[in-house]
């Protein structure tokens, strides 16, 4: 609640201190204290206050009492005196200020806030009333009719412009003398003054009609024919307190009787004239009287007849005159324009009655053409059946006379709604086919699931008011979401290819058995997922996700968004469905190219690589056979030339010499051929053939390998799985070799019922498991995963720079597991 403001003038500090703190305790506001009159009217205009404390006795130019006017006549603001004594002039000055109250200092709090109370409610009331009586002065200044008012000595207190027109006197002329100086009265047939009305209304109280044989006197002494209504002015108890003349001249009336009663006097002359014809017309006119008597029983007859069948008819039916008024109705056509209306509540009653001004007219503009025209018009429009609009097929046909006049139309209107419903609804219908065909198109010609999403966004907000839509994918391995594409009216922040976890989607479990989540206002919901409080700041109100589900799996959320509540219907989410359905297809058969791609581009790769490796393993054996096996024989082959032509212990030694070479070249026949597949792994199974690999490894390499192993004991598994852990051993434990700068590595090899599964490990130099580096090292990795996956299993490797590698292989055995004995 506003505290009021005032404004203390007071010449004296210490008083002026105390009255400031007493207004202040009272809960008043205090704008300013000044001590002059001139301060006080400079301080008024700045503040404003809604009240002014003015000591009367003022030092300066201006006293309290000049400036107390001033304030009052410039500003409106009610102004209370202070003062301790004052003489006699300087009060009668006070007055005729019309101060709001005094205060006789000392006063206490009780009285000044009794005195100021009184004083702003004083205000408060005069202003109403000045507004009250400004705005009944207008009214009475703004009506046609003479107006005077008077009071109860019979003066003259108001006169409207129009009274002063017709009397001659002004306002400010008239104000203050009597009625009977301002309007002279006398009858306009006995020519005398008749008695002053006020004075018999304020006598006995009551409304006095003149009528219309009374003549004003005006002041320049001309008669005006008038017609007068005298009235009392009562207060609140009912005591007359006054008297109210209305009046207007009545000339032209006057003279349209005069010339009325002279058609009437010639009238009645040609009457006498024609008595004496019509006389011998009286029998002709009673026989055609009574031939009409019989045309009208048989027209009413008719009438009967068509109300009967207008009626009974199964079609609102109704006739309209020319001017629109509706002549017959029947209970269906009153019904079809008021719900549960009879036919008489219609009949009589005007189209502009009936409907709304717009389609009125329009009603109207028909009316007028077949009117003219003489021809029916057919037309479908619309119309306000109680809380509905409704569509209607009517027919307006000309409705003529005997002579062939048209006198209105006759309508018969045919409800159509349904048609139109089903019209549109088949439309809507078309136009959703359409663009989901559309959609389909656009998901089968696009490459990629981003495309897909993208393609079928772009469309979907042709069918649905969609303010934002998004297609995000779940990878659940991952444990997170991606954005797919994004299409929104507005700024948004979450932009295609973006990701974020799975917790900011909330509940995910109903998504996951396929339910929809619908939102239809998101300000009503006390707590949002975080996902969706992100729609919510862009502007989004009601929200639809829809799962998008591939095989009974939930893969990703198409989600719609309208920046209004309640924006989606049930068609709405009817197409939000379908278009899901189609998504999810589209979707999961571009991920099953990408992979068959992938998988092409794969296989492409290792092709490659395996005829690199495989000359590789080549240009080795030849390298081999060149370089170490083809020395050898020549060496043999010179020896034996060289053995032809000793003798004696030269013979021997030559001898011993090249069986030497042969047994080198022996051993490394076997060397090569470990090197190309060892016999014993097929021979002795996989154990056997990873300690040999481990001895001849640290042999070579001088990496001790610590070796562990459970469940390998006396147990074969299938050649395929024995092969594919021997080579991703042979390869992991030569990368160690090549790149590890390691001394010693561990390997833990354990097989049960179901897995067998293989873990190198080194504290070596590491790598960045994200971009291997090195064309060798890079197709070694991919070989080793290869022969995992080819053989349903997993291959992981876990390294980073300066911490060592971590290499864990895992391979099925359900159907390959094969416990056997060694044969010995």
């Amino acid at each position: 609640m506003m505290k009021n403001t005032v404004l203390i003038v007071e010449d004296e500090n210490i008083i002026a201190k105390d009255i400031e703190n007493k207004l202040k305790r009272s809960g008043y506001v205090v704008v300013a204290t000044v001590s002059s009159g001139e301060e006080a009217i400079k301080k008024t205009a700045e503040a404003c206050p809604d009240l002014v404390l003015m000591d009367i006795m003022l030092a300066g130019d201006i006293d309290g009492v000049q400036a107390a006017e001033q304030i009052h006549t410039q500003f409106d603001i009610p102004v209370i005196y202070l003062t301790a004594y004052a003489d006699e002039n300087t009060l009668q000055r006070a007055k005729v200020t019309e101060p709001f109250g005094y205060l006789l200092k000392p006063f206490s709090v009780k009285e000044m806030r009794s005195t100021i109370e009184t004083a702003l409610y004083k205000n408060q009331m005069e202003k109403k009333l000045k507004e009250s009586e400004e705005r009944y002065s207008t009214t009475l200044r703004s009506i046609g009719e003479g107006v005077i008012a008077t009071n109860v000595n019979e003066l003259v207190t108001f006169m409207n412009p129009e009274a002063e027109a017709l009397t001659g006197w002004k306002q400010q002329e008239a104000l203050g003398r009597e009625f009977t100086d301002i309007c002279k009265l006398i009858d306009e047939e006995t020519r005398e003054v008749i008695e002053c009305p006020v004075t018999e209304v304020l006598r006995e109280g009551n409304v006095i009609d003149l009528g219309n044989q009374v003549f004003l006197v005006v002041k320049q002494g001309k008669e005006i024919p008038i017609d007068a209504r005298v009235s009392p002015v009562k207060n609140d108890v009912g005591d007359v307190i006054g008297v109210v003349v209305v009046f207007r001249d009545i000339t032209e009336r006057k003279q349209a009787a005069e010339k009325l009663q002279q058609a009437h006097d010639q009238l009645e002359s040609r009457v006498k004239e024609r008595t004496k014809q019509l006389s011998g017309m009286v029998n002709k006119l009673a026989e055609e009287v009574e031939e009409r008597r019989r045309a009208e029983a048989k027209l009413l007859d008719t009438q009967v007849k068509y109300q009967l069948l207008i009626e009974n008819a199964s079609t609102p039916m109704a006739a309209i005159s020319k001017s629109g008024v509706y002549m017959v109705v029947n209970s269906l056509g009153a019904n079809q324009l008021i719900p549960a209306a009879e036919p008489q509540e219609i009949v009589g009653r005007s189209v502009h009655d009936i409907f709304p001004l717009q389609n009125a007219n329009k009603y109207m503009e028909i009316i007028d053409t077949v009117c003219e025209s003489g021809k029916g018009v057919t037309t479908e429009h619309l119309m306000q059946s109680g809380n509905e609009e409704r569509w209607y097929w009517s027919d307006f046909q000309p409705i003529q006379n005997a002579r062939g006049g048209i006198l209105g139309v006759h309508i018969i209107a045919h409800d159509i709604t349904e048609r139109k419903r089903a019209e549109e609804s088949l439309h809507r219908h078309t136009e959703r086919l359409k663009i989901l065909h559309e959609i389909d198109r656009a998901i089968l010609s696009a490459q990629s699931p981003k495309d897909i999403a993208q393609a079928a966004l772009r469309h979907i907000q042709l069918l649905l008011p969609c303010y934002r839509a998004s297609v995000e994918l779940l990878d659940f391995e991952a444990h997170e979401g991606i954005i797919l594409a994004v299409r929104s009216k507005g700024e948004t922040q979450v932009r295609a290819d973006s990701r974020f976890p799975l917790e900011m989607l909330g509940d995910i479990q109903a998504l996951y058995r396929g339910e929809l989540r619908v939102i239809e206002d998101s300000l009503l919901v006390p707590q949002l997922p975080p996902a969706l409080k992100t729609l919510q700041v862009e502007g989004v109100r009601s929200m639809i996700c829809v799962p998008l589900m591939s095989q009974g799996e939930l893969i990703g959320t198409l989600n719609l968004g309208a920046d209004s509540a309640a924006a989606f219907n049930e068609e709405h989410i009817e197409i939000a469905h379908e278009v899901a359905n189609s998504l999810s297809i589209g979707i999961q058969q571009a991920r099953l190219f990408e992979q068959v791609h992938t998988g092409r581009k794969r296989l492409q790769s290792l092709s490659h690589q395996l005829v690199d490796v495989q000359e590789t393993e080549r240009r080795h054996i030849a390298r081999e056979l060149h370089d170490e096996i083809g020395q050898t024989l020549t060496g043999i082959k010179l020896s034996l030339e060289m053995i032809k032509r000793l003798e004696g212990n030269a013979l021997t030694a030559s001898v011993d010499e090249v069986q030497m070479l042969v047994d080198d070249l022996t051993a490394r026949v076997r060397d090569l051929s470990f090197s190309l597949r060892p016999s014993m792994l097929d021979d002795l199974g996989l154990l056997p053939t990873l300690l040999w690999h481990l001895e001849r490894y640290t042999a070579q390499t001088n990496v001790h390998v610590a070796f562990n192993h459970i469940g390998l004991e006396g147990q074969r598994f299938t050649s395929d799985v024995e092969t594919a852990v021997y080579r991703i051993s042979q390869e992991a434990l030569t990368n160690i070799a090549r790149y590890a700068d390691v001394s010693k590595a561990d390997m833990n090899i354990w097989a049960d019922e179901s897995t067998l599964t293989v873990k190198i490990e080194d504290k070596g130099v590491g790598f960045d498991s994200e971009s291997v580096g090195g064309a060798t090292f890079s197709g070694g990795v991919i070989g080793m995963r290869e022969r995992a996956v080819l053989l349903n299993g997993q291959l992981t490797i876990e390294s980073a720079p300066g911490a060592g590698t971590c290499l864990t292989a895992t391979f099925p055995l359900a159907g390959q597991f094969e416990r056997r004995r060694r044969q010995r």
